[in-house]
């Protein structure tokens, strides 16, 4: 499930906006800002518990209770962020495969033509052969 082990937030931002902008259907890009909109979200709430945590480990450090180093602190929380990144980005492959891949229109029984006319409203003609 992890395809997208390592994504920066630009990176991932991209990926959102890639995927809404070629989704064929107007009801298909709402689920991608949707998913835009759950990733800001988490990303501010993730924001909010590790000033917390600073502040938190900032008071430990002056009241002199034992504490792990800082920098582990910061990994874990990149950790954390990079977890949710690949999360979101997992989730939207998976909605742009089941929603607008042809592979679903294939494993419907149709034939390749079939599905690929009726996706793009072409009509069928007979074909003329000379001899």
């Amino acid at each position: 499930m992890e395809k997208n082990k390592f994504i920066s937030h630009e990176e991932l931002e991209e990926k959102l906006k890639t995927y809404s902008s070629i989704t064929s259907q107007e009801k298909h890009d709402f689920v991608f800002e949707r998913l835009h909109k759950k990733y800001k979200d988490q990303s501010q709430k993730t924001m909010d518990n590790n000033i917390t945590s600073s502040i938190y480990y900032a008071q430990g450090q002056r009241s002199g209770i034992p504490q792990t180093p800082f920098e582990e602190l910061q990994l874990d929380q990149e950790r954390t962020k990079q977890k949710q990144r690949t999360f979101i980005a997992n989730e939207a492959k998976q909605a742009y495969d089941s929603k607008e891949n042809l592979r679903s229109e294939f494993k419907s029984g149709k034939s390749d033509t079939d599905a690929l006319s009726q996706k793009y409203n072409l009509k069928s003609r007979p074909l003329k052969i000379k001899r």
